[in-house]
């Protein structure tokens, strides 16, 4: 049964990502989904391009920048919506979408679901991971109730890896009512391998209470910049923007993130994506090798099924800093550079496989 929670803002209790801390000098970070691999000189030129505006607000609607996204996927510009990162989309969103009533997701999940329900001020309906560590879509569409306001499905899971394809999710989504607002948290969609990248766009052009979130920290390598993206049908995306423009994105950040989906700027972009995905799977290979229970990743980290205190304390250790988990139970290890995996994998007691 899934169970309903409606804490105080502070008593939010989930996997948090590197925590808060600095850490030493010479370890690796492996704790938080960051990319190992900075973008590319034509984005620091584009950065470095705007600080004589600093001055000046930024544009609170992202209009370059939508159009931009917009192109990019083709859609419509009015079909977009720009914040600063996904969980804050994410939040903003519960905030159109909500007023009350509950919200619904799987755990364990990100931290910033439970705090954006709160913010939202709506009650909690968590409901378990399947056996296999997927969102239960089944055991999600049966919490549903006439209190439900908003849904939320991470795809690829966070801090699984696991995945839902597009199919599934449209069976799941043809069972709710039009006026609930389905989420779909693509935080991590560019290291998917299951079924073509942009497959679930099509969820969009299908369901009108459908929005995607994507983010720039993860592949895009834009994490210390603070921004994300939404996909939605005009309507939804519009009362999105009227939330996101309260709070703005840097110009900066607008910045850099047009660069990013340039053509020559995405290649780079795709062959550290292409990177990660490759030593992702190389590692999962030598986990099995090795006998070392885990769970397939569709995202830039692999979850170890052991017990996460002996774990994290073993890697640390070895200089290596990775998130615990008391759900699944386990830890968490980012997709590093190769150097930094190998190094992992010998901690753990077998060499990194070749390609």
């Amino acid at each position: 049964m899934p169970s309903r929670t409606r804490q105080k803002l502070g008593g939010a209790a989930a996997h948090r990502a590197g925590g808060n801390a600095p850490e030493a000098s010479g370890l690796i970070d492996l704790s938080r989904t960051e990319s190992p691999w900075g973008p590319p000189a034509e984005v620091a030129d584009a950065i470095a391009s705007s600080i004589a505006g600093l001055n000046r607000y930024p544009d609170r609607q992202c209009a370059a920048l939508c159009a931009k996204l917009a192109e990019f996927y083709g859609v419509e510009p009015d079909q977009i919506a720009v914040g600063g990162g996904s969980k804050a989309l994410v939040q903003d969103l519960l905030a159109t979408a909500c007023g009350g009533g509950e919200v619904v997701f799987s755990v364990p999940c990100s931290s910033g679901y439970e705090e954006a329900a709160m913010h939202a001020g709506a009650a909690v309906v968590k409901v378990p991971l399947d056996v296999q560590q997927r969102c239960d879509l089944d055991a999600l569409a049966q919490a549903i109730t006439p209190h439900t306001r908003a849904v939320i499905v991470s795809n690829p899971h966070s801090p699984t890896g696991s995945y839902r394809t597009s199919a599934e999710l449209s069976r799941f989504i043809s069972l709710m009512p039009a006026e609930l607002t389905v989420v779909i948290d693509e935080a991590y969609h560019e290291y998917e391998r299951i079924e073509p990248l942009e497959a679930s766009l099509e969820l969009v052009r299908h369901y009108s209470n459908v929005a995607i979130v994507r983010s720039f920290s993860k592949a895009y390598g834009l994490a210390g910049l603070g921004i994300g993206y939404c996909i939605a049908h005009s309507g939804l995306a519009a009362e999105l923007r009227r939330v996101t423009a309260q709070r703005g994105v840097s110009s900066p950040a607008q910045l850099a993130a047009a660069k990013m989906l340039e053509h020559e700027t995405y290649r780079h972009i795709a062959r550290h994506t292409a990177m990660a995905v490759s030593l992702r799977k190389r590692f999962e290979k030598g986990l099995r090798l090795a006998g070392i229970a885990h769970i397939p990743s569709s995202a830039n980290f692999v979850t170890l099924l052991m017990d996460p205190k002996t774990g994290a304390a073993r890697m640390r250790s070895a200089g290596v800093r990775v998130l615990p988990l008391e759900e699944p139970g386990g830890i968490r290890i980012t997709i590093g550079t190769e150097e930094q995996m190998q190094q992992v994998c010998r901690t753990l007691g077998f060499e990194l496989p070749g390609e």
